[in-house]
């Protein structure tokens, strides 16, 4: 008989060393006696081998279909991770648009702003020209009028005169 390691067992060593010095008929029929025994512990074993096998098999079978279904899930959430992905690019873009938007808008506030500004400067510096312009006319309008009551007052004068040398004529 063979260990389990595949080493002769002390029975085979004694049957090989008996047969050694027998005659090769003998010999022969020795070792054939030791291969049906062997092949009755075989067919102990086979069958317990065999469901060992078909139990991994099996196991192997559950394992590969575990592995499919992770698989499938996998690449289901791979594929949602892209269209989040392109999603999020889509997004990205258009907060892109959104801020180049909204820069042009504010260029667009800081020239009006600065236009406005320039446009208050300039009514401002009217204003001030108008003011002093009001101020000549004002003054000028002060010497007119003082002028015309000088101009009246004289008129005024020579009027009475002409009026008292036409009533003094009259007389």
């Amino acid at each position: 008989m063979m260990g389990t390691r595949g080493d002769p067992s002390p029975q085979m060593s004694a049957l090989a060393q008996l047969t050694a010095a027998m005659p090769p008929q003998v010999s022969a029929l020795a070792m054939l006696g030791e291969i049906v025994e062997l092949l009755r512990s075989a067919d102990k074993i086979l069958p317990a081998a065999v469901e060992d096998l078909r139990a991994a098999e099996i196991a192997a079978k559950k394992a590969y279909s575990d592995l499919e279904g992770v698989v499938a899930e996998f690449q289901e959430k791979q594929s949602d991770m892209r269209s989040r992905s392109d999603v999020l690019n889509q997004r990205e873009a258009g907060l892109v648009d959104r801020e180049t938007a909204a820069a042009n808008r504010e260029a667009a506030t800081a020239r009006k702003q600065a236009a406005i500004e320039e446009h208050t400067k300039t009514a401002q510096q009217v204003k001030m020209a108008l003011d002093a312009e009001r101020a000549a006319l004002e003054s000028q309008r002060g010497a007119l009028h003082t002028d015309a009551e000088k101009q009246r007052k004289a008129l005024a004068g020579e009027r009475d005169l002409a009026l008292a040398g036409i009533k003094g004529r009259k007389r």
